[in-house]
């Protein structure tokens, strides 16, 4: 039974994760994320900056559903956010959290042993 329940969630993330891939407003919602994000960050390096935009791009592609899904729920009951508005989204999201978290290792690791920051 759990084998059957784990089968069909699968089966059901595939499909969408595929309709969300075959959607051109997805992919150019990731994209303009992306390069948005790509702007942004002037003072990284051209392979970083390369090496993010993929990374923003795929989790644009990917998140697009759940992120829509998150911003139809903060918004009024009105307003229902469709996946390539996701795919926007949750292309800037990941890179600014990925260069927040990267640039902060040292300080995360630190702090969890408890050492105190400059």
């Amino acid at each position: 039974m759990i084998i059957q329940s784990v089968s069909r969630l699968a089966q059901t993330e595939i499909a969408t994760f595929t309709h969300s891939v075959h959607s051109p407003g997805v992919l150019v919602g990731a994209l303009v994320g992306a390069a948005i994000f790509a702007l942004y960050l002037s003072d990284v390096p051209l392979i970083k900056s390369v090496i993010l935009f993929a990374i923003s791009m795929l989790a644009g592609v990917v998140a697009a559903p759940f992120a829509a899904q998150v911003v139809s729920s903060i918004t009024p009951e009105s307003v229902t956010a469709r996946e390539p508005v996701g795919a926007l989204v949750s292309s800037a999201v990941v890179v600014k959290l990925l260069t927040t978290v990267s640039n902060n290792v040292g300080t995360i690791f630190r702090h969890n042993k408890g050492e105190t920051t400059k």
